[in-house]
């Protein structure tokens, strides 16, 4: 650790750290939790639990889910042969986008695991079908109808449909390729009277997230034999990790929470013999979809202030030299109001750091929070308090549906948080919370 450096816009960041050595030198307690969720992976891959559901860290919205994760790849990522680690762009919930970015990535890292562990060789390439297959059909993968009309195309396409249906590879997707009246995606058709050379016109409808997940199966397959073929070296395995299952629950568009579209996908994933998927998901999504999932952690809120106190020591360490910008109660009182979440705590630090320009080594707990209030009622329309106060005083701190609603897309969302996905409420910051009981005389922050 570099003491004699700083980095402000990571010192405060509410996500969990992107540097490897950070995942553990920032990561606080829940050793016992640790310890269970790394056993829960190994008797998964040794058969002792089921394997074919999606392996699931739960828990509350920015309860630390993210960070345990991560800490718990460190400890289990040596019993897997690759891990792939899928970092979904903000801003994409799209279930089939995701799975296109998924089949993109997997091409790269198929390929460099076949070169590092030297399968194959050039006469018999591990990854030919998956390759030609991605070759053939790359604008129906990434999304777009396409047309098969060049002669010498058709003809390698029906080869290779033939021989992937032959050696019984992708029985769903391609091992009815090309064949008249089959499907790739929703279908394709043959037609004839067209000005080609050969006459035929052959039109591919873009992949859904089966097809994908079905493609991903191919890779994985030629990967997996290829291996058995090869002396000395153990089965092949891979696990698939991505983040925030409830994130990419999200319709396009600002729609609704639908899980069900991308749980389809990882799911199908789930089922292929040594390919592992593991998320994060919150508690709502999870019960609601347990025939699904298998737990290997549930992430509890810290039950004492002092874990948040240390979290933010070691990043004071980290990222500030050292040096505390803030005073010691304002952070104490700021992590005895979180609820036992970093996510939140972080955040209201964060947030009072950028508000005050860096300047809050004087800064006064309540009067900040004073302030915080005043102005988000000036910003936003008067029904803004009483729905608030209303969510606070009468339904322990949850905004209803029908107000989240309304208050989701403005500079409200300041203090509400997303905790249960799947009913479309959201939830006051518990320090905000805790400011507006105190003026009520139910409790003193």
């Amino acid at each position: 650790m570099d003491t004699h450096r700083t980095n402000v816009a990571l010192f405060l960041h509410p996500e969990p750290p992107s540097v490897e050595s950070l995942v553990d030198d920032l990561f606080v307690g829940r050793v016992a939790e640790l310890a269970h969720a790394e056993e829960k992976v190994t008797s998964i891959l040794n058969g002792q639990s089921s394997s074919e559901l999606i392996m699931a860290v739960a828990g509350l919205a920015r309860v630390g889910k993210s960070h345990f994760m991560l800490r718990l790849l460190q400890k289990v990522r040596s019993q897997f042969s690759l891990v792939h680690r899928q970092r979904v762009p903000q801003g994409i919930t799209d279930p089939v986008q995701v799975m296109r970015q998924l089949v993109r990535e997997l091409e790269v890292a198929f390929e460099q695991y076949v070169q590092q562990h030297e399968l194959g060789t050039d006469e018999k390439p591990v990854l030919a079908e998956f390759d030609e297959t991605c070759r053939l059909y790359r604008e129906a993968i990434q999304g777009r109808e396409m047309q098969l009309t060049d002669r010498s195309t058709v003809q390698r396409a029906t080869a290779l449909g033939a021989q992937l249906k032959g050696s019984g590879k992708l029985g769903g997707l391609l091992g009815k390729l090309l064949e008249v009246g089959g499907e790739v995606g929703a279908s394709y058709q043959r037609t004839d009277g067209t000005n080609q050379e050969d006459g035929v016109s052959v039109k591919v409808s873009p992949f859904d997230t089966q097809d994908l997940c079905d493609l991903i199966a191919l890779g994985y397959d030629s990967v997996r034999r290829a291996q058995e073929e090869k002396h000395g070296l153990p089965p092949f395995s891979l696990l698939v990790v991505m983040d925030d299952f409830d994130l990419l629950s999200r319709l396009p568009d600002g729609g609704g929470f639908d899980p069900l579209p991308i749980l389809r996908g990882l799911y199908a994933l789930a089922q292929i013999d040594g390919l592992h998927v593991l998320t994060t998901v919150r508690e709502d999504t999870f019960d609601n979809n347990d025939k699904n999932f298998i737990q290997v952690a549930y992430v509890e809120p810290f039950e004492s202030a002092d874990y948040l106190l240390e979290i933010f020591g070691k990043r004071v360490q980290h990222f500030m030299a050292g040096q505390d910008p803030f005073n010691d109660d304002f952070v104490r009182l700021a992590a005895e109001f979180s609820g036992g979440r970093p996510g939140i705590f972080l955040r209201f630090l964060n947030h009072a750091y950028d508000r005050n320009s860096g300047n809050v080594k004087e800064l006064l707990f309540t009067p900040y929070l004073k302030r915080t209030w005043e102005r988000l009622q000036r910003q936003l329309p008067k029904d803004f308090s009483r729905d608030i106060e209303s969510a606070i005083d009468v339904d322990g701190g949850i905004l209803s549906a029908a107000c989240s609603k309304r208050w989701r897309h403005t500079s409200a969302m300041q203090v509400l948080y997303e905790d249960y996905s799947s009913a479309e409420e959201l939830t006051v910051d518990p320090i905000l919370a805790s400011y507006r009981r105190n003026q009520n005389g139910d409790s003193t922050p």
